[in-house]
């Protein structure tokens, strides 16, 4: 887990001094916020669009209802969070959290289940700090029309499906289950058209 202090919100970064002037440059205020999105367990409440403070622990703890557990997505890169002792706790499963990291770390797909609220976040910057969540995620989630595309283990290029949906957790669905049905599904994505 990547190390948060929780008493960081802003920091001030000194530019245009030269080593060993005193202070003769500017002062430039660089906010820790960034933008992440809330999937809480309860389908029945909807994705939040979220400023959190990328130093604050307990922000992200707070979040998730407790300890922090770090999923790695892939394409695009993020960092879903969920509560490390969600299944021992009884939190009831996030099917939504789940299907993200199904769908975006095909290593983890049907393997394991995350339960409780999660957090999903952009990926760790050079110095480790978690990024904004990729428009990527943002958009899926804000989406009228989306498209499943999938690529077969026989062709390099990607196959869009015929139908549409309107609810990027069922076409999550959809795509997921694809992979099962038909096993030379190489890789499968979700898409606005």
């Amino acid at each position: 887990m990547r190390s948060k202090s929780a008493s960081a919100h802003v920091r001030l970064v000194v530019t245009g001094r030269p080593a060993g002037t005193a202070f003769h440059g500017l002062v430039r205020c660089v906010s820790n916020l960034i933008t992440a999105l809330h999937v809480p367990a309860d389908v029945t409440r909807q994705i939040e669009k979220r400023q959190v403070d990328n130093q604050d622990i307990d922000a992200y703890q707070a979040a998730v209802g407790g300890h922090l557990e770090a999923v790695q997505l892939e394409q695009p890169s993020a960092t879903l969070y969920a509560n490390e002792e969600g299944k021992l706790l009884e939190m009831p499963v996030n099917e939504r959290a789940t299907a993200l990291m199904w769908l975006h770390n095909r290593r983890l797909r049907n393997q394991d289940v995350l339960c409780g609220d999660a957090l999903l976040v952009g990926p760790p910057d050079p110095h480790g700090d978690d990024l904004s969540a990729p428009e990527h995620y943002v958009d899926l989630v804000e989406a009228a029309i989306l498209v499943i595309e999938a690529q077969f283990d026989s062709e390099s290029g990607w196959q869009r499906s015929n139908g549409t949906f309107s609810d990027w957790f069922q076409a999550y669905r959809y795509a997921l289950g694809a992979t099962i049905r038909w096993p030379m599904i190489r890789e499968v994505r979700v898409i606005r058209p």
